[in-house]
């Protein structure tokens, strides 16, 4: 049965989903920065924007390079996490790639 994930419960996911990104990133020293509104919210409130439900990575693109090959050959060991994209889903509605937990799923925008 799906349902409608809290706010609250959206911002623990996603820091999980943060962390594996860390923890990619620091095993194979690719430089990556949050930015935009999850900046904002680590240096004004501790932790997320209040009502913010996602969070912003970037990386230089020989970073992004690494960690693209990486995601894409450890794939299977990854899992519940995958690096999405409409290379990799058929159904994948956007341009960018995004590093997701698949347990869970996007309808209409909103993690459920």
């Amino acid at each position: 049965m799906n349902r409608e994930l809290s706010l609250e419960e959206v911002h623990k996911e996603t820091l999980n989903v943060l962390k594996k990104i860390d923890e990619i990133c620091e095993h194979n020293d690719i430089k990556y920065s949050i930015m935009y509104g999850t900046l904002i919210g680590y240096m004004r409130h501790n932790g997320f924007i209040p009502w913010d439900d996602d969070m912003d990575v970037c990386m230089l693109r020989p970073e992004y390079d690494k960690f693209v090959a990486y995601c894409n050959e450890h794939e299977e060991e990854l899992y519940p996490f995958k690096l999405m994209s409409k290379y990799t889903a058929d159904d994948y509605p956007f341009n960018l790639q995004r590093f997701c937990d698949t347990r869970f799923k996007m309808v209409n925008g909103w993690t459920i």
